[in-house]
């Protein structure tokens, strides 16, 4: 029953990870019991829900990147293009 509980919170961790910040010390507190001193599948579990939390901040972080990347992109490839024009015109002189 423990363990079909933790598996839950991995499919919750995934799913719903934007409303968890309220519950994260509960969270903590029960997933740190269950690899302390639970049976083995259970602390699995356990561990499993933490890392589809860093799953979800690896992928917020990834958007993130790219936004900043995209937002950039125009003024790089512009200047990018005007360099490498300059330097195009400077080696046929």
């Amino acid at each position: 029953m423990r363990e079909a509980s933790f598996e839950c919170f991995v499919k919750i961790a995934s799913s719903y990870y934007d409303k968890l910040p309220p519950y994260m010390d509960t969270i903590f507190q029960l997933t740190h019991n269950a690899v302390k001193s639970d049976e083995e599948d259970v602390a699995k579990q356990a561990i499993e829900f933490w890392c589809s939390i860093c799953e979800e901040e690896t992928a917020i972080q990834e958007v993130r990147r790219l936004t900043s990347v995209r937002l950039a992109l125009p003024s790089l490839a512009m200047h990018l293009l005007c360099t490498s024009s300059a330097i195009t015109c400077h080696l046929m002189n």
